[in-house]
């Protein structure tokens, strides 16, 4: 904060700027600054920047609220996939002051908000689903806690429907065969699983349900 404020005053002094042509190439200056040190650094560094990113982006004045992200951002994107999962642990250590209302208003969409979705479409691509799958689950289980239900990210605006989905689920003669068999093996017998607990009503009715979900609404 000192630090920019010296050089915003010394840009005022000696370039002749107003105030706020100083401040806002304090900022400027401040924000490649940083960039520029954690991109020479990587992860060795990360943490401390990433903090004074954080303090001066709540302090509110030199910085933007994007630039924690935009560290991120760039951290992700100059580092191995195997060293994914560190860097989320920077960010998931910083949880609290990340989605706090200055930086990741609940409402609205902010350029904060954007760089989160780009981090996180951008793991999401990068990950296998099948390999790391708990890395995907806390990208997934952030965005839930980090954005609204309403998020229009999350929205399917334009009404898009899967036409040629389609659920097949079993008839009755499978399904009591499958709970059968399911009653006689020997976890089931010493558990004392005696009554099924889903019938073939509430297993038909539950499935139906997708009926009605992928139906189109007629106007």
């Amino acid at each position: 904060h000192d630090a920019c404020a010296t050089l915003a005053s010394a840009l005022a002094s000696e370039g002749a700027l107003g105030e706020p042509e100083a401040k806002a190439g304090a900022s400027a200056t401040a924000t490649l600054a940083i960039r520029n040190e954690l991109l020479d650094s990587g992860l060795a560094r990360a943490a401390i920047l990433l903090d004074a990113a954080l303090e001066l982006a709540l302090e509110g004045t030199w910085v933007s609220p994007e630039l924690p992200f935009l560290l991120l951002e760039d951290l992700f994107h100059c580092v191995t996939v195997a060293q994914f999962g560190q860097v989320w642990d920077l960010l998931e250590k910083r949880t609290e002051k990340l989605t706090c209302q200055e930086l990741m208003p609940y409402k609205g969409t902010t350029r904060a908000k954007m760089s989160m979705l780009r981090i996180a479409n951008y793991l999401l691509r990068r990950l296998s689903a099948s390999h790391h799958t708990v890395l995907c689950g806390k990208v997934m289980m952030f965005l839930a806690y980090a954005f609204p239900l309403s998020e229009r990210s999350g929205v399917n605006l334009l009404g898009a429907y899967n036409d040629e989905n389609t659920t097949e689920f079993e008839d009755q003669e499978t399904f009591d065969q499958a709970q059968d068999e399911q009653v006689a093996t020997p976890v089931a017998e010493s558990s004392g699983a005696g009554n099924p607990l889903v019938n073939y009503a509430l297993y038909q009715n539950f499935w139906q349900l997708q009926s009605f979900f992928a139906a189109k609404p007629t106007r």
